[in-house]
């Protein structure tokens, strides 16, 4: 027994003996490790992104483009050694479809994958893919240029008007299939603000909207610009009267025509500092002397550069009515002509003329014909010759409170 003791203990010690021993569980760890990394099992890779592989090639050499694909992601069942798929997971696995040598028509593939090149291929096996086969479509590229349009959601404070909402671009340009370019009818802007009390100016993004009105996903379509200049003026309004200027005459002075104006005043809209100044419209002159009863005449409503007329009126009819006077005729021969030049004849050839007076009844009666005296002005009419009717002017002497209604004119023969 001691001996056996002995033999053993001169075993342990030996070095020999250890490496043999070392040796032996290296190949039997070997063995183990070999025979467990070679055991085939499988694994699940989820929401691998599916790539189109020469989607950009399709594009510029056919003008082709992919569209209603039923699956961004797949997720891919393997089968290989425990070695091999210990090296794969979702950040180095891609799924791809090769769409290089497809023409316009409708697809239906499964997937391929691509492994690092650290991964024997041959060594995995693709056993699920879910889904099965993804769907799309390839068809011409189409581009349009849509319109941009604005709406205004909300309010502006009191005394303010807003104008139509402006962009900068006015337009911009989409391409993409042409299935879903063909359902976009325009881009539009939103702005949200309330009590709105000055023109507002900013960079916004828009939305997409289709042909029924609804928002479109912009997923799959190419825009020129991503945002517009978007530009809203807000004015201020004011109340605005409108009138017309009053010369005396015939008679009349402004204290007996009675105006009437239809629409008495308009709202204006536009710059505070450019609207104050304005306090009412003249739409036109009115010479009594020409006006016998009533006078009636639609004017066109004419306004400043940057003046906006929001009651939407573009003319007013004014109306004059003489009140408190009287009309009397009277035929004068007491007619001179004047601003004749040198070496011009001119002859008058009307000896007398009737005229209508007014003014108020009691100083009417005292007016005689030799009164009142016609003017023949030949000013302009020095370079004529033969019978021309020149204008006179009526002149009632001594009596300040009437004059002639109308207008009246002369033969004078001129050589």
């Amino acid at each position: 027994m001691s001996m056996w003791k002995k033999t053993l203990g001169k075993l342990y010690d030996s070095k020999l003996f250890w490496i043999i021993v070392s040796l032996l569980g290296s190949i039997c760890l070997w063995v183990y490790v070999t025979s467990v990394e070679t055991e085939v099992t499988e694994t699940t890779l989820y929401g691998l992104p599916v790539q189109f592989v020469g989607e950009d090639a399709l594009r510029e050499s056919k003008g082709l483009i992919i569209s209603d694909v039923s699956a961004d992601t797949v997720q891919v069942t393997l089968q290989g050694s425990i070695r091999e798929l210990s090296k794969l997971d979702e950040r180095n696995v891609t799924a791809y479809i090769d769409v290089t040598e497809l023409e316009a028509r409708s697809y239906s593939y499964p997937v391929q994958l691509q492994f690092p090149d650290s991964v024997n291929a041959s060594d995995v096996s693709i056993i699920r893919r879910v889904p099965d086969n993804i769907t799309f479509t390839v068809e011409n590229v189409k581009q349009r240029t849509i319109d941009v349009m604005g709406v205004f959601n909300g309010t502006v404070a009191e005394g303010y008007v807003s104008e139509p909402i402006t962009t900068n671009p006015s337009t911009i340009d989409i391409y993409g299939a042409e299935s879903v370019i063909n359902q976009v009818a325009y881009a539009l802007v939103t702005i949200d603000r309330q009590d709105v009390s000055s023109t507002i100016t900013y960079d916004s993004t828009y939305q997409l909207i289709d042909t029924e009105g609804n928002i479109m996903e912009t997923d799959g379509i190419t825009m020129s610009t991503d945002q517009v200049q978007v530009t809203m003026v807000v004015n201020v309004t004011k109340e605005v009267a409108l009138s017309v200027d009053i010369l005396d005459g015939g008679g009349a002075s402004v204290e007996n025509a009675v105006v009437d104006i239809e629409p008495s005043s308009i709202l204006l809209s536009g710059d505070a500092q450019q609207l104050e100044g304005i306090n009412r419209i003249v739409l036109s002159t009115i010479d009594l002397s020409l006006v016998d009863d009533t006078f009636e005449e639609t004017y066109t409503i004419i306004l400043d550069n940057g003046i906006t007329n929001e009651s939407g009126v573009t003319e007013a009819t004014v109306t004059v009515t003489i009140r408190g006077l009287e009309k009397t005729e009277m035929t004068i021969d007491n007619i001179s002509i004047i601003g004749q030049t040198e070496g011009t004849t001119a002859t008058l050839m009307t000896q007398s003329i009737t005229v209508t007076l007014r003014g108020p009844a009691a100083i009417l009666e005292q007016v005689r014909p030799e009164d009142v005296r016609a003017e023949a002005d030949m000013t302009n009419f020095n370079n004529r010759s033969g019978q021309v009717s020149v204008p006179v002017r009526i002149y009632v002497d001594g009596f300040e409170s009437v004059g002639a209604v109308g207008e009246y004119s002369v033969i004078i023969s001129v050589s």
